[in-house]
C-alpha cells in the first residue's frame, strides 16, 4: 500500500500484514489520516494514524463464516 502527505509528489510504501485475510480491494479516504480498507475475503478495517495500524471492524471475515456454516451441515 502506497501513501501520500503532499497531495502525490511524494509517495510512502506502508506494509500490509501478510496475516490479511484476502486482498485488499478497496481503500477510502475519511480524512487525513483516517481511511477504511475493505478486503476480498470481507474484512473491514480502519486506520486513524495514516495506515501506520489497522483495526478490524469485523470480528470474523464473509468467507470464514461462509466455510464454518458450509463445513457444520
Amino acid at each position: 500500500m502506497l501513501h501520500t502527505k503532499d497531495a502525490g509528489k511524494t509517495w510512502e510504501r506502508i506494509p500490509l500484514s501478510p496475516k490479511l485475510p484476502g486482498e485488499p480491494t478497496s481503500v477510502l479516504a475519511l480524512g487525513p489520516s483516517k481511511a477504511e480498507m475493505t478486503t476480498s475475503s470481507g474484512a473491514v478495517y480502519v486506520t486513524d494514524n495514516a495506515g501506520r495500524n489497522w483495526k478490524a471492524q469485523v470480528k470474523e471475515t464473509i468467507d470464514a463464516t461462509l466455510n464454518r456454516i458450509s463445513s457444520s451441515g
